[in-house]
């Protein structure tokens, strides 16, 4: 029988048994909703660790210790990972890139978290990618990959589960490659190549409903990166 229990229960617990312990709620475990970005934000985690405070009450549960530093607890709809790398080593490029497609920039794309990073003598442009809730007419338009219903994967449905994966949609890894190549080719920079870190969240969702029917819990483990 599994047991439910809640953030807060799971946060508290780690108060108890660890000595210094605090974290910051994020998602569907904190009140705002905020998201694991504005949490991260808020405590300058995004300058550099030198630069996060400790003490400012970000910290929602434990004491506040440098030493310790803190930890997010939260939860969220799945976030695919997805790097496009590009023929560069000017990180100031990269970094104009990345902010061109955040889903927070004028004309970026919908639920994409990016960053750039020196990458084997080339520039990555890293994204994490949040399904993000749409109407029925956007869904339409959705910049997903074409989905397979759970009939097609070989599959019942269960209750309500088309309806809310019509309902999240996410910006694929197609547009994402496309948009930074885009962006590079304006600056004079060939694309070197794109990886996809696990699944999208189309891919996640069949395979979880294939393996657990097929009794496969563990499948995901010899999942490989797949490259574009």
């Amino acid at each position: 029988m599994v047991r439910k229990i809640s953030f807060e229960d799971i946060a508290c617990q780690l108060v108890d048994k660890i000595d210094g312990f605090s974290c910051f709620l994020f998602g569907s475990a904190d009140e705002e909703k905020k998201s694991l970005v504005d949490r991260r934000k808020e405590i300058g985690w995004f300058r550099g660790h030198s630069s996060v405070d400790y003490e400012s009450g970000t910290s929602d549960l434990g004491s506040k210790c440098k030493r310790f530093g803190i930890t997010g607890i939260g939860a969220s709809y799945y976030v695919m990972n997805c790097n496009v790398t590009i023929k560069t080593q000017d990180l100031a490029v990269g970094r104009r890139i990345a902010k061109a497609i955040r889903g927070t920039s004028p004309g970026g794309l919908n639920g994409v978290q990016a960053m750039a990073f020196p990458h084997r003598g080339n520039i990555e442009v890293a994204c994490n990618v949040e399904s993000y809730q749409t109407t029925a007419e956007e869904n339409e338009k959705s910049v997903s990959n074409p989905r397979q219903t759970t009939e097609q994967i070989g599959c019942e449905s269960t209750e309500n589960t088309e309806a809310i994966r019509k309902e999240w949609i996410y910006s694929s890894p197609q547009t994402i490659e496309q948009r930074v190549a885009e962006l590079a080719r304006n600056e004079g920079i060939e694309l070197v190549g794109t990886a996809l870190v696990g699944f999208t969240p189309d891919k996640a969702y069949e395979l979880a409903i294939k393996n657990l029917r097929e009794g496969n819990s563990e499948r995901w483990k010899t999942q490989k990166v797949e490259h574009m």
